[in-house]
């Protein structure tokens, strides 16, 4: 014969409702904080990536050549206002004798453009040799003086430079204008060295005080369940 179903008294049901484990309910306030903290993470996500979409971008073009010297120039996409850049400038002679070469890069904006500690925007490379190549760099940075806030090459615009070259005791000839936009947020190279890593922190953190939440909400259904077995 089959078993018979047992059947669950009102009384006995209610017992065993009280008697079962449960997670207390996050308090109103703690649920407040979280959602200042959710938001705080997305808000923070999307504004790293932005300043990344700025940052990792590198300006490349097809090299100049002239007088059998090819002149190639790598610098960031955008400028960031307030921060200093680096440009570099490589040149290879492709003459058959050794070539003093020098390369100069002329600002061509209205707003003041400083040049690193002890440097200048001419590249001096000596003489090199034949098939010889050399790299050099050199910095450049826009002031941010928010008091002058009419400047050409202010955040969004574009910043030109002139390349010349100067081989031997030739005149210095012009290759080619080269035009780089300005971040539109100011410091966005700063600002985008600091998102990442106080991402990264704020990610850390939320799930070590979430961990910690979880264990202590469900150590008093545990406690519940231990006693139930004895």
């Amino acid at each position: 014969m089959p078993a018979r179903k047992r059947r669950t008294t009102p009384r006995q049901a209610t017992r065993e409702k009280e008697q079962a484990p449960s997670i207390p309910e996050m308090p109103k306030t703690l649920k407040f904080l979280w959602g200042l903290v959710l938001a705080g993470l997305i808000i923070l996500l999307f504004s790293s990536a932005y300043l990344f979409y700025y940052n990792a971008q590198d300006h490349c073009e097809e090299a100049w050549e002239s007088q059998n010297v090819k002149v190639a120039l790598n610098s960031s996409e955008y400028l960031s206002a307030g921060d200093m850049e680096e440009m570099r400038v490589t040149v290879v002679n492709e003459r058959s004798d050794t070539t003093t070469i020098t390369v100069t890069l002329g600002y061509a904006g209205t707003s003041l453009c400083l040049a690193g500690d002890n440097e200048s925007h001419v590249i001096g490379f000596g003489s090199l040799p034949a098939q010889g190549r050399a790299t050099g760099r050199l910095k450049v940075q826009f002031p941010l003086c928010l008091n002058q806030i009419s400047f050409q090459n202010w955040p969004g615009q574009q910043a030109k430079f002139k390349v010349w070259l100067a081989v031997d005791k030739q005149p210095p000839q012009l290759l080619d204008t080269v035009s780089l936009r300005i971040m539109p947020i100011p410091k966005a190279k700063t600002l985008g060295n600091v998102s990442w890593p106080l991402l990264a922190g704020l990610v850390a953190w939320s799930y070590k005080e979430l961990w910690e939440w979880i264990k202590k909400a469900e150590q008093p259904a545990a406690e519940a369940k231990t006693k139930a077995g004895k």
